[in-house]
């Protein structure tokens, strides 16, 4: 029996939405599959989610971080009370022996006074086997944690949208005109920080050093709801001359597959990093990336295995060249597909198989163990 505490369904604790969604989307799959009755949800309180109806579970008491010596106990005697062989937690929490599968979406672990942080490294130091949503979480947890064995670290991609594609023309002739853009237009997302700044200044000065004679606009886009984004004229410095038009926006999320698709590319400063990321929406539209190495991230780091970007320096002539290669409609069209086809297979019954296969595989690597220390499995 495989236990899953759904600690990110639990509202009191904040939990980024995009990681109780995946949960769900993962239950929906293994149940999907017919293996409702090899798991059992733990629901914390009254914080119930629309699980399939088929989905065995239990409650259990909300998660209290000043409580969570007590939480391991009681943790550990429900996994106890269902003959568990693996505990897997959608928010760093673990039982207390039975052996845990950790799902690592970040690596806040650093700050020793932060209590979240030690409950995190709790999690992750007693766990069998290690999932990361992105390959650049995996690489800092191997940093971080030197001494965990390779092979017990997976890198699942999280799944999208299975309605994304590319929008046909006409839809794309429709928005540019309601929305008075030029054929062709480069994206940049807002965002906070200095370091997305000065990659937007880079963007724009990199105009100045396009010598063909087409010079795209810059559309500078936010999703509707966001609070987080800076807002173009806190961005844009005055002084600077500007090549090309800038086009601000604020659009819903069912606009978006549209934007991209028109879009000659999008200009991005950090790699997918796992759950809520967007890059993976934006390829599968067809949008080529092009990811600006500099900064914290080495490119090593940034070519992240088998993700099709256009990885280049984060400097205007640097920028230029990529954006020029790409007014090359056979290359533009290559890496496009290129894009599509590797976001093709992004989908959650992927995920969903691949960590129940990682589940089955960390149970029956925890029976030999025991075996071979003589311990009654």
């Amino acid at each position: 029996m495989i236990v899953l505490d759904s600690l990110a369904w639990q509202a009191s604790l904040k939990v980024s939405a995009p990681i109780g969604m995946a949960w769900l989307r993962i239950i929906e799959e293994w149940v999907a599959a017919g293996r409702a009755k090899e798991f059992v949800v733990l629901i914390r309180g009254s914080n119930f989610a629309h699980v399939p109806g088929e989905t065995v579970y239990t409650v259990i008491p909300e998660y209290r971080l000043e409580e969570a010596n007590q939480d391991r106990y009681g943790l550990q005697s429900v996994c106890d009370q269902l003959d568990a062989e693996l505990f897997l937690s959608s928010y760093y929490t673990t039982p207390l022996t039975t052996p845990s599968l950790a799902i690592v979406y970040d690596l806040g672990i650093s700050d020793t006074v932060d209590p979240h942080a030690r409950e995190k490294m709790e999690c992750l130091l007693q766990a069998s086997g290690y999932v990361c949503f992105s390959d650049w979480v995996a690489n800092e947890l191997k940093k971080k944690l030197p001494g965990i064995p390779a092979e017990s670290i997976a890198v699942v991609y999280p799944g999208i949208h299975p309605d994304l594609k590319p929008e046909s023309t006409l839809k794309i002739r429709k928005f540019r005109e309601d929305n008075n853009l030029g054929k062709s237009y480069i994206l940049f997302r807002a965002g906070r920080g200095v370091a997305r700044k000065e990659a937007f200044l880079n963007l724009i000065d990199s105009l100045a050093e396009i010598t063909s004679k087409s010079v795209p606009e810059i559309v500078y886009f936010s999703v509707e709801g966001s609070n987080l984004d800076t807002p173009l004229k806190e961005v844009l410095e005055l002084t600077k001359p500007v090549r090309a038009k800038i086009s601000e926006m604020t659009l819903p999320p069912d606009a978006l597959p549209t934007l991209y698709s028109g879009a000659l590319a999008l200009v991005e400063i950090e790699p997918d990093r796992g759950l809520g990321s967007f890059l993976a929406e934006v390829m599968r539209c067809g949008c080529p990336v092009i990811l600006l190495a500099g900064g914290e991230s080495t490119p090593e780091e940034l070519m992240g295995g088998a993700y099709p970007w256009f990885l280049v320096q984060s400097e205007p002539k640097e920028i230029a060249k990529a954006i020029q290669d790409l007014q090359n409609p056979t290359y533009r069209n290559n890496l496009s597909d290129r894009s599509v086809s590797f976001t093709r297979d992004l989908t959650w019954k992927a995920a969903a198989d691949k960590i129940w296969d990682l589940a089955k595989k960390t149970i029956a690597r925890e029976r030999l163990l025991k075996n071979s220390k003589g311990v009654p499995s």
